[in-house]
Order: C-alpha cells, then structure tokens, then sequence
C-alpha cells in the first residue's frame, strides 16, 4: 500500500515538472515588435504580435523593436 502512495506522488511531482516547463514556452510578441526564433542557436523563423509557445531548452526567443 504504501509503495503505491510513492508511486503517485512521483508521478504527479513529474508530471508538475513537465506542465511548468511546457508553461514556460509561452511568450508575447507586442503590437510592433518581432520575436526571431532561434532552434540550436539558428534562425528559424519570425514572428509578429501574438502569442506563442517554443521549446524550451532548445529554441531562444529574441525580441527586436520594429520602430
């Protein structure tokens, strides 16, 4: 009995860990600004105003004013 009572609290810790490292890929990209997306230290891509979410650990996000 008292393995399993383990077992779960494991689990939910691992999965706590996984939902705030997912969270922490949410970024915003305000009206007249541009994020350039970075995957392994290369462009990748552009964005314009919204939200969006990248991968983090493997993907940086750098915000560049357009005015």
């Amino acid at each position: 009995m008292k393995g399993h009572m383990v077992r779960r609290i494991v689990i939910l810790g691992l999965v706590a860990v996984l939902a705030l490292i997912g969270l922490s890929g949410i970024y915003q990209v305000r009206q007249g600004d541009q994020a350039v997306v970075l995957t392994f230290g290369q462009i990748k891509d552009t964005k314009e105003s919204g939200l969006y979410w990248h991968i983090p650990f493997v993907q940086e996000v750098r915000m560049q004013s357009r005015t």
